[in-house]
């Protein structure tokens, strides 16, 4: 098996296991309230949804057929990938996994002082500028505009009530 198939194999494992925790803390959660949506409701179907689609990925990744690396450059290619498009190496991804990773560690630790919708809106800003390198007017449309539609679909139309920071929101 090739290291970065065994890589890949390691973190979606990895990812799964966080998402089978995420479940089990989010199912101790009241599910509904009043016959409404409670704080649970959100968490377990994300958690479930996410486990699922990485349980299917790591299915899929192990019976993939093993693709042969070969010493000569493919001679349609030129020795690059067109566009300039193609898969990093293996530390660059690393790079940008971890820190997507310690930002969704940071989301979880301030989000007491944020709140659920400031929170996400900040790192999803994050990810697009820092992770993705998009540019920052693009990100901030992406990150409110993701923000704000959880918050109208979930809040407001389900009635799901989410975590408010020190600002209230």
């Amino acid at each position: 098996m090739t290291s970065n198939r065994l890589a890949g194999h390691l973190v979606t494992g990895i990812l799964n296991v966080l998402m089978l925790l995420w479940l089990w803390q989010a199912w101790l959660l009241p599910y509904t309230v009043d016959g409404r949506p409670g704080p649970g409701f959100f968490p377990v179907w994300l958690s479930a949804i996410g486990l699922v689609l990485g349980v299917a990925i790591q299915v899929a990744g192990i019976r993939a057929p093993r693709e042969r690396a070969s010493l000569e450059p493919d001679p349609g290619q030129h020795g690059a990938e067109p566009d300039g498009v193609g898969p990093e190496s293996g530390r660059a991804g690393a790079v940008r996994l971890g820190g997507a990773l310690l930002g969704g560690v940071a989301l979880l630790v301030l989000m007491p002082l944020l709140g659920f919708v400031t929170g996400l809106a900040v790192y999803l800003a994050y990810l697009c500028v820092v992770i993705i390198r998009m540019r920052v007017i693009g990100a901030i449309a992406i990150s409110l505009g993701t923000a704000a539609t959880i918050h109208l679909v979930f809040a407001v139309l389900l009635g799901v009530p989410f975590p408010t920071g020190l600002l209230g929101i």
